[in-house]
């Protein structure tokens, strides 16, 4: 259950009012809203309106700034993710979300 209604490709973190709520630096990843899960578990009235995380697949995920096909995607900020060239850190690896498919910005394809 999210504490607000989101959008395809914003990353969430466990954590706000309910039990997942937009990221945000130091909150610990959740995953990303999908619009179209190949699974959807939970899934009755009673959670109609809760957002479907991707734990797996490709998905479009929200970035800050350029990405570059094969950059390492990583949660950031404000429910969105960065492009790095390679993880070095494990703060960056805990943050991980998985591996651009495409290069752009905005929102862009993810492997996760």
């Amino acid at each position: 259950e999210s504490d607000n209604e989101y959008s395809e490709g914003d990353v969430l973190a466990i954590g706000g009012d309910k039990e997942v709520t937009l990221y945000e630096e130091g909150m610990k990843l959740a995953g990303v809203v999908s619009l179209y899960p190949a699974f959807q578990m939970n899934d009755s009235y009673k959670t109609r309106n809760w957002p479907f995380l991707a734990l797996k697949g490709r998905v479009p995920v929200k970035i800050n700034g350029q990405a570059t096909k094969g950059d390492s995607i990583i949660a950031n900020k404000n429910g969105k993710a960065v492009a790095i060239s390679e993880i070095t850190t494990m703060s960056e690896f805990s943050r991980l979300i998985g591996i651009a498919l495409e290069s752009g910005s905005n929102i862009i394809e993810v492997k996760i």
